[in-house]
């Protein structure tokens, strides 16, 4: 196999990138690109699963509850999945389906391997929840003795206090370009409170829950310049297929099925009197119809925290000006780039919390890993086997990572273009790598 088309920047953007995102790092000085592949980081992998043949004989009763628990929060009437696994009929409708997702692991989505790290919060079935569902299936879906036939699913977790709730301005349409599915739309909102507080937890409710593929917030700190122009085009917000422009920070990421974003640790994203919020939209309609969503953000919020969160955002910025080129019919186009955060925190240890993994249609695997002073490796967060229908949301471990002065964080994307009869580049059919990462000092 040849060998992937590797493009690296060597140059750590200078300090106080912290807060920094997308068109604000045009500036920056170019980082120096080199045509021969420098180390890549290894990917791990997960044992595969052995599918227990045969079994005791299964019912509802036994299963239900784990599609119940870890299923029907996207797979329910009137979500964005596009069947409901609700009920032994829901399943039986969709049976051969429902066995080969739940045995590769696409579903419950989860793309990160768990031989990299533990994560807070994490859906994924165990073995024995897999080898239970595939049993059942290949047994004729019995609905079993003393089960009950159809059942409730569980309410949708919601955050544990709210104190806060802000609604895009008004209803949107989504409107696809022709020929397309997606579309990706920014909205601004206001940020009401008139002290400076900290953002502790944060959920999302879109009110056309079937077409939300996935969102997320943005702090807009006071006096930054608006990153786009909305209602320039006649319609609520403005087009943002290539990020969020400008001097942000983080206020939480959401995807359908997924629990509300609480950060541990005693942690918070400050906010100010005057800052606003960008809401990233992706809207992808399950059903095809498509009606106005006017998505409702909740917040949990303190007066103070033990520890102020800080959003590191992990990008070559030579990527944004055309320095990610994916050629027509490479399997395997990777592009890496290393920092050493610590020149951003003073000289001072950082402890990393959480890691969230950010590319589209053509991602093929991506990882965010610390390549330590001393030459060793850390693997933060890797998605082995990408797959766009599983992004989103914050990825937050179990136990925090520990960096130093000299140790750099890592984040490389592999693309496969092998189908395509065209070169992309950033942003060409929405395409692009970028990883965050939640950090304190």
């Amino acid at each position: 196999m040849a060998a992937p088309n590797v493009q690296r920047g060597h140059r750590a953007p200078p300090a106080g990138l912290v807060r920094l995102a997308f068109v604000s790092l045009l500036p920056l000085a170019a980082c120096q690109l080199f045509d021969s592949p420098a180390p890549l980081f290894p990917f791990c992998s997960d044992p595969p699963l052995v599918v227990p043949d045969g079994g005791p004989p299964l019912g509802w009763a036994d299963v239900g509850p784990i599609f119940l628990t870890h299923c029907a929060g996207c797979h329910t009437a009137g979500g964005i999945a596009p069947f409901p696994l609700e009920s032994p009929s829901d399943v039986a409708a969709e049976a051969l389906a429902v066995r080969a997702a739940v045995v590769t692991r696409l579903m419950p989505p989860w793309p990160l391997a768990h031989c990299c790290e533990s994560y807070l919060g994490d859906p994924s079935l165990s073995d024995a929840q897999i080898g239970e569902i595939a049993s059942w299936i290949d047994q004729g879906l019995p609905a079993g003795v003393g089960s009950v036939a159809e059942a409730t699913p569980p309410p949708i977790p919601g955050l544990a206090r709210v104190d806060l709730t802000l609604s895009m301005p008004e209803p949107y349409l989504p409107q696809p370009q022709p020929g397309s599915t997606d579309e990706l739309r920014c909205f601004l909102v206001d940020w009401p409170v008139k002290t400076t507080t900290y953002v502790t937890a944060f959920d999302v409710r879109p009110s056309a829950p079937s077409e939300v593929h996935h969102a997320r917030a943005f702090l807009m700190p006071p006096g930054a310049a608006p990153p786009g122009s909305s209602g320039a085009d006649g319609r609520p917000g403005w087009n943002c297929p290539n990020g969020v422009p400008g001097n942000v920070g983080a206020v939480g990421g959401w995807r359908p099925g997924a629990l509300p974003e609480t950060l541990p640790g005693g942690l918070g994203y400050r906010v100010d009197p005057g800052s606003q919020i960008v809401l990233s939209m992706h809207y992808r309609s399950a059903t095809g119809v498509l009606v106005p969503d006017q998505t409702e953000m909740r917040f949990t919020l303190e007066p103070s925290v033990a520890r102020e969160a800080q959003l590191v955002f992990l990008a070559d910025p030579n990527w944004l000006r055309g320095g990610m080129p994916i050629p027509a019919g490479d399997p395997d186009a990777a592009f890496a780039w290393e920092t050493d955060p610590t020149g951003q925190s003073g000289g001072k240890p950082i402890s990393v919390w959480a890691a969230n993994l950010h590319m589209h249609e053509h991602g093929k695997k991506m990882i965010v890993g610390v390549r330590r002073k001393d030459g060793s490796l850390d693997c933060i967060a890797e998605a082995p086997a990408w797959s766009y229908e599983q992004v989103g949301e914050d990825y937050f471990l179990a136990t925090p990572m520990q960096l130093s002065p000299g140790d750099k964080l890592h984040i490389e994307c592999h693309f496969d273009n092998s189908a395509g009869k065209t070169a992309l580049n950033w942003g060409n059919d929405q395409e692009m790598c970028i990883g965050y990462v939640t950090a304190t000092w």
